[in-house]
């Protein structure tokens, strides 16, 4: 019994990680990939790779926002430094879109970044500009 229970284990394991592939990612709907990203956040290096196929999809697509949405989430599974320029690169590629969250969105969480981080004169500055 203890046999069958892990080749099943086994083999839904190897199911899931083949659809996880960057290739078979790259086939998934934008909202599908936010999906996928947002049931594995905890593991970081499959929401890292979730997070860049979606920035890579929207890119090949000229998605100035979507790509925006792609660093803002890289920056929720990225250190503090690196968190800073994902943020900083979904405001300036969201900077002249009218999309009604972004850049905002990237103000706002460089903001809580920041200010967790006890840079509250430039917190306060990037709340503002939100």
């Amino acid at each position: 019994m203890k046999k069958i229970l892990l080749v099943i284990t086994l083999i839904g394991s190897g199911m899931f990680a083949q659809e996880m592939s960057e290739k078979n990612l790259m086939n998934k709907s934008f909202d599908t990939l936010i999906s996928y990203y947002d049931e594995n956040v905890k593991d970081s290096l499959l929401a890292r790779q979730i997070a860049s196929v979606y920035i890579d999809k929207a890119r090949l697509q000229g998605d100035s926002i979507k790509m925006a949405r792609g660093y803002s989430r890289l920056s929720f599974v990225s250190k503090y430094k690196e968190a800073l320029k994902y943020l900083d690169t979904t405001i300036q590629l969201s900077k002249n879109g009218n999309h009604k969250n972004f850049p905002t969105v990237g103000y706002l969480f460089k903001s809580l970044y920041l200010y967790n981080n006890e840079a509250y004169e430039e917190s306060l500055k990037n709340a503002i500009s939100g």
